[in-house]
Formats: structure tokens, C-alpha cells, sequence
């Protein structure tokens, strides 16, 4: 009796790029899901491999940055002020012309630009010790701003994004504490660093629906979604669990939260469609929900020992529902654009 053998080969070690891949759907060898699948799996690992390799550039390149800064100040006392300031502004024109010779098309002409940027941050910053100006550091932050935008809208690079933003971050917090003359103001810092962050997230999404494509990294919206969520939290808790000695300051925060929480929903939900965006929000949401329940049964029971143990009854199934609704939303999701 005759028997045939079946053989099997690996297709594991084969290397295979796009080009192949299209040219297999050319010739109906597969099919068109086929197709898509292997064209993402390719994208994937090509774009991991890229960010690993632009991260650990801009880390090198900020290692470098923060050498230059010890530098003058281990030795600010033996460095001549003119020194100081025209060796700052040689490495600015050094980072400016190389960008330039690079272009900004090219990743080294990028990290150019980008270091020329802290520069002139370190810069900004000497010239004040130097000189004591007797500003406050609020201005320094507002002025390094303002001098970089045109040098970020420009490179298109997101580890200048990422700085611009930390800058502004820092200035609004600064700007707050130094120049508020109530606590009613210094309460507000949070939703003014939502706010200023919405902006940034309206922006970032605008422009990756204009075709940016340096924006459409994923983590450039996860950053700003998880920082708006983190600043929106506090204002909606202490309401809830101190009502009486919540301000006007933390009741506008309250309900900023509430009116962000549902927009995020909403954005991310049906329009734009990110399961991880949708499960921040959902998780956000969560703690403020398990605040006002603790809150309930702390009244109930007027005792911490027994809202506590029936918190995490109630927590359970809550939890559940709120996974399983999730996955049916995921399936939903599945195969959409993000």
C-alpha cells in the first residue's frame, strides 16, 4: 500500500519585506486579508526597531546636553562670564548650522535642532546667574518657550514636541505659584494644566488627520490623555470626600472633569476609536465612581473598617462588568483605524 508523506516547511527564518508581500498578492499566491496581516506584522517590527533606535539616539544626545550643564557648574567660579555665554551661543549656531546642513528630512538634522533647543534653555539660564536679574523662573520657561516654537513647528521631530510641552507644563505650574496672590489660584493649577493639555491634544489630532505622520505615534496622544486624566482626578475626590472643605476652585475642577471624562468618551469611543485611550478614561472614571461609593458606605456605616470591606464587595462585580463591556468594545473596534 502506498502512503504519501506530508511535508512541512518553516517559513520562520525566510526574511521577507513589503515587496514581496505585495508581489505574492499580485500573483493571487494570498489573499487579501493575508496581505493586510503581513503588512502590518512587517510595519510593526520595522517601527519598533526604528523607535528603539531614534529613543536611545535622543537619550545619548541628552546625556551629552546634561554633560555641558555640569560642566559649568562644577566649574562656573573658574569660567569667565564671556566664556560662559559665548561658548553656549557657539555650540547654539554649531547645533543650528549642522542642522541645517543635515535637513531637517534627515534624523540627524533633527537631534541638531533638538539640541540646539535645550541650549538655549542652558543658555537662558546662565545668562540669569550671571547677571542676576532678579526674574522669576516662571520667565525663563515662558522666554525658552517662545524662542523654540518656531524651531517645533519646523522639525516635525517628537522629542522637541515632548520637550516644548514639559516647557510649558513647567511655566504654567511656576506661573501659578509665584504670581497667585489666593489659594483659590494655586487650587486651579490642575485644571489649567488640563486645559492647556486639551489644546495640545485638539492640536496633536487635528494634525494627524492633516497627514502629520511624525504625530501619529501612538504615545504622543497616550501622554497627553493619561497627563489630562491625572491633573482632572483630585478636584472630583476631594469634592466628593471632603464636600465641606471643597473651594469654588476644586468645584470648577469637578466638573471639568466630569465635562472631559465624557468628551474623552465620546472621542474615543466613536469617532477616533482607541481601546487604550477608552480604558484610561473608563479606569479614571472608575476611581472617581469608587470615591463617591466609599463615600456612601462610610455614611451608611460610619465606620472605615466596614465601608472598606464592602468597597471591595461592590468592587468586584463592577470590575467585571466594566472588562466585559470592554471586550465587547474592542470587538467592535477590532480592524478599525486608531
Amino acid at each position: 500500500m502506498n502512503t504519501k508523506k506530508n511535508n512541512y516547511f518553516s517559513l520562520e527564518k525566510i526574511s521577507v519585506n513589503t515587496k514581496m508581500v505585495d508581489e505574492l498578492l499580485s500573483q493571487g499566491i494570498i489573499t487579501s486579508d493575508a496581505h493586510n496581516y503581513a503588512i502590518r506584522a512587517i510595519n510593526s517590527a520595522q517601527n519598533w526597531r526604528l523607535w528603539l533606535s531614534r529613543l536611545f539616539l535622543v537619550l545619548g544626545v541628552s546625556f551629552v546636553l546634561l554633560g555641558i550643564l555640569y560642566f559649568f557648574s562644577f566649574n562656573w567660579k573658574k569660567i569667565p562670564p564671556a566664556m560662559k555665554l559665548g561658548s553656549i551661543q557657539l555650540l547654539i549656531l554649531g547645533c543650528l548650522g549642522s542642522s541645517y546642513f543635515y535637513g531637517l528630512t534627515r534624523i540627524s538634522g533633527k537631534i541638531m535642532l533638538f539640541s540646539a533647543s535645550i541650549l538655549v534653555g542652558i543658555f537662558l539660564a546662565v545668562f540669569g546667574q550671571i547677571y542676576q536679574t532678579g526674574a522669576d523662573e516662571y520667565t525663563l520657561f515662558m522666554m525658552w518657550g517662545l524662542l523654540i516654537v518656531p524651531w517645533v513647528i519646523l522639525s516635525d521631530f517628537f522629542a522637541l514636541w515632548l520637550v516644548f510641552l514639559v516647557i510649558t507644563n513647567v511655566f504654567l505650574v511656576l506661573y501659578v505659584n509665584q504670581v497667585a496672590q489666593s489659594e483659590h489660584t494655586t487650587q486651579m493649577v490642575l485644571p489649567y494644566l488640563s486645559i492647556v493639555n486639551l489644546i495640545f491634544l485638539g492640536l496633536r489630532e487635528f494634525f494627524v488627520n492633516q497627514g502629520k505622520e511624525w504625530l501619529k505615534n501612538r504615545w504622543t496622544r497616550e501622554i497627553l490623555v493619561v497627563f489630562i486624566l491625572v491633573c482632572l482626578l483630585p478636584s472630583p475626590i476631594d469634592l466628593i470626600l471632603q464636600k465641606k472643605l471643597s473651594t469654588d476652585a476644586i468645584v470648577f475642577g469637578s466638573e471639568l472633569s466630569l465635562i472631559v471624562h465624557n468628551v474623552l468618551y465620546f472621542v474615543y469611543r466613536y469617532k477616533i476609536r482607541d481601546i487604550r485611550m477608552l480604558i484610561a478614561v473608563i479606569l479614571s472614571g472608575s476611581v472617581i465612581l469608587g470615591s463617591a461609593i466609599y463615600k456612601a458606605l462610610m455614611w451608611l456605616f460610619q465606620c472605615e473598617i466596614s465601608a472598606f470591606f464592602f468597597m471591595i464587595i461592590i468592587a468586584i462585580p463592577i470590575f467585571r462588568i466594566i472588562v466585559k463591556n470592554l471586550r465587547i468594545i474592542a470587538k467592535e473596534m477590532e480592524g478599525k483605524d486608531v
